[in-house]
């Protein structure tokens, strides 16, 4: 029995997902970090470009707040990193057409363009990539059952 079979036989299987999300997010970082290296961009402009367009039937540019909702940080934060990303020219902070008060994040073509690649990026990546079709699906329906998504 290896230390990481030791350790994980001392934690509850809450403790063990917990862990094992942990080390999914940082093998997710390493395996998109030479990317956002080559375009410049840090994990936080990342993760805002990859929410931006929403998912399902939220498709579409999304409002700053609910975007913050979403990244689990405050308001302010987003409109930080929203305003990096529009001074790179990959998104604009423009009005909701249903609420003027509301700030949508709205992509640029190349916000898209960025926002594919790292799309495309994310689809290799190596513990994933390892799994079935049929795990896969197993799995991200997990996951979006765990987050609440």
């Amino acid at each position: 029995m290896n230390m990481s079979s030791v350790r994980m036989c001392a934690m509850s299987a809450d403790a063990e997902i917990a862990y094992r999300v942990a080390q999914l997010n940082a093998a997710t970082t390493e395996h998109m970090r030479p990317l956002l290296d080559e375009l410049g961009l840090t994990g936080a402009c990342a993760n805002l470009l990859w929410l931006a367009e929403g998912e399902g039937d939220a498709r579409g540019p999304q409002p700053l707040r609910q975007l913050a909702g979403q990244l689990g940080c405050d308001p302010s934060n987003v409109t930080l990193i929203a305003g990096r990303l529009e001074e790179t020219g990959l998104a604009r902070r423009v009005p909701a057409p249903d609420d003027r008060r509301v700030r949508i994040l709205e992509l640029t073509e190349r916000g898209r363009e960025v926002r594919a690649a790292l799309l495309d990026r994310a689809a290799g990546l190596p513990g994933v990539a390892a799994l079935d079709d049929a795990e896969r699906a197993q799995l991200a329906a997990l996951l979006a059952r765990v987050t609440g998504a």
